[in-house]
């Protein structure tokens, strides 16, 4: 018998893929499963695996804990990093801390929630790439995935945290600065595990 949080996730589901371009069976295909097990996850008369409903979530370009809990915002509380820069965490609950209020739901899905952390831009230093009030989240220990182009955050040798953009060399990893006027840094191909990447803005 399914639950009523399983009859939720399964109506949410159900919205969400009745706005997508596919067909069950076409979803199915996707996911690895039957067009009849499809209709039966979407009735609500099977239980969602988490591993199918993260790929759901990630065809659908959706965030999963939007999905499950059906919330647009999230709280944000005050934490220090691991390297001492002082960051906002993204949390499913309310810990211990100084609390800033709410922000969105990032919508992608590829990290957990607990690794992500939220930055609010202060003046207008990233002008015009990014303005007072904008929102930036940033994943924990993402440096195995930075791509050329990527923004990305890092702690310099002051501790302090910097927005950078990654340009990729066979000897080096060359960090622009957003701003017109700064300085690139060039730090050698093994600091890429120490940067964390830029996985969504906020520009509004």
């Amino acid at each position: 018998m399914a639950s009523p949080l399983d009859e939720k996730i399964a109506e949410r589901c159900r919205e969400v893929f009745k706005q997508g371009p596919h067909t069950q069976e076409q979803l199915g295909k996707l996911l690895g499963f039957s067009q009849g097990h499809i209709n039966k996850l979407l009735k609500g008369e099977v239980r969602w695996r988490q591993d199918a409903l993260q790929k759901f979530c990630s065809i659908y370009q959706v965030n999963v804990l939007e999905l499950l809990m059906g919330r647009s915002e999230l709280p944000v509380v005050a934490e220090i990093g691991p390297e001492g820069f002082p960051y906002s965490n993204v949390t499913d609950g309310v810990p211990p801390g100084e609390d800033y209020g709410m922000a969105p739901i990032p919508p992608i899905s590829e990290y957990l929630l607990d690794r992500l952390y939220v930055l609010r831009v202060r003046g207008m230093f990233f002008f015009p790439v990014l303005r007072e009030g904008n929102i930036v989240y940033v994943a924990k220990e993402s440096g195995s995935d930075v791509k050329e182009g990527d923004l990305v955050i890092y702690i310099d040798d002051d501790n302090m945290g910097r927005l950078r953009m990654v340009k990729l060399t066979p000897t080096h990893v060359i960090l622009r600065d957003i701003h017109p006027g700064g300085e690139d840094s060039v730090r050698p191909p093994s600091h890429i595990r120490l940067l964390d990447k830029v996985i969504w803005m906020n520009l509004a």
